[in-house]
């Protein structure tokens, strides 16, 4: 894959040169409808920037020098493409951007844990085993939840208070009895990024 789209690139469907050519790629070991290019051009994005991401952790991070690098290379990417990014990678700019995207991950809040499992497919998965669609608060609930003895770098503590406020204010909503009131997901986290 290396060979249609160079690893410089950030994005495959906004910057390769040769897009046609990873059409025709994906179509000759997928059956696709012709609609569904820009999904596909987005999956590869994110496929792309996953497995650069997986790159600079295990080739680039783990060794100090860039001979100790080149020593450790990538079985699946060329000497030259992987020669070329790790001198990218050692430029001031993608330093700065580096930086600039571990300080914005850092800002972000209520982080879900579900990997690479779709919401879709939590959803789902809990429609089957409840019979009724879950609520945004039990979807909050559950892609938040967290392994018993898996350690994390994000402190858990705001979103355990949120979930907590959240029991809450269900159980006091269902003392009462009113089918009137506001989801206890909406009102915990009000405006918040992602509450829609």
């Amino acid at each position: 894959m290396t060979t249609i789209g160079p690893l410089l690139l950030t994005q495959i469907a906004k910057k390769v040169p040769n897009k046609d050519k990873i059409w025709e790629y994906v179509k000759s070991k997928y059956i696709l409808p012709p609609e569904s290019g820009e999904w596909v051009y987005e999956t590869l994005d994110q496929s792309w920037r996953g497995f650069k991401c997986r790159l600079k952790k295990i080739h680039y991070y783990a060794y100090d020098s860039y001979e100790e690098r080149l020593e450790h290379p990538p079985e699946r990417v060329p000497e030259a493409h992987f020669k070329i990014l790790l001198a990218y990678w050692e430029t001031n700019a993608a330093k700065k951007t580096s930086l600039q995207n571990s300080e914005n991950r850092k800002e972000q809040d209520n982080m879900h844990t579900v990997g690479p499992v779709s919401f879709v497919m939590r959803y789902d998965k809990m429609l089957r085993e409840n019979g009724k669609a879950p609520s945004k608060r039990e979807m909050f609930e559950e892609t938040r939840r967290r392994k018993e003895g898996k350690f994390y770098d994000r402190p858990y503590d705001d979103t355990q208070k949120k979930i907590q406020a959240m029991r809450e204010l269900k159980a006091l909503q269902d003392d009462q009895n009113s089918e009137s009131h506001k989801d206890s997901f909406d009102e915990v986290m009000g405006n918040a990024p992602g509450s829609k």
